[in-house]
């Protein structure tokens, strides 16, 4: 995966938002029960991955996750670009969790969603979701903004 510029990692951020809340409102109602446990499962063992700090895990199985909450929608075009912004963006996941050692917060919203999604509260869960991504995104072009303004001697030999 090539590396991408700030305003391209914004651009996908702010396409998940877009495409997830949509697809996890036409999900939710025809997910059955072994889709939902599916998601909860995927919740926990991405909780373990980051116990564990397994940092090379986190971002596979966060998108595994949110893909097994939009799998029932049957949208699967939708779902082929969405797998696809996922992959491109995964490396910058796993970036904004270390920076941010923000694993908490995602669990708990990771938790969150798979409740929504069992009572079947749709606009819940959808607004979740995008928050959800969107909160991702904002902080991690933070971080990838603040790091271009670091000079170039600063970081030489640290990566």
């Amino acid at each position: 995966v090539p590396e991408l510029s700030v305003d391209e990692v914004d651009e996908i951020f702010r396409l998940r938002v877009l495409l997830e809340g949509e697809v996890l409102k036409v999900a939710i109602p025809k997910a059955g029960d072994s889709a939902l446990k599916l998601s909860q499962a995927l919740a926990l063992e991405l909780d373990s991955a980051y116990e564990n700090n397994d940092i090379g895990a986190w971002g596979e199985l966060n998108a595994r996750f949110h893909l097994s909450l939009y799998a029932p929608s049957a949208m699967k075009a939708t779902l082929a670009i969405i797998q696809r912004l996922n992959y491109q963006v995964d490396r910058y996941v796993r970036l904004q969790l270390v920076l941010d050692q923000d694993m908490r917060r995602a669990s708990s919203e990771h938790k969150e969603l798979c409740r929504l999604c069992r009572a079947r509260d749709i606009e819940g869960a959808s607004t979740l979701l995008r928050q959800h991504i969107d909160n991702t995104r904002n902080k991690l072009v933070t971080a990838l903004l603040a790091k271009k303004q670091v000079p170039a001697a600063a970081t030489a030999g640290g990566d």
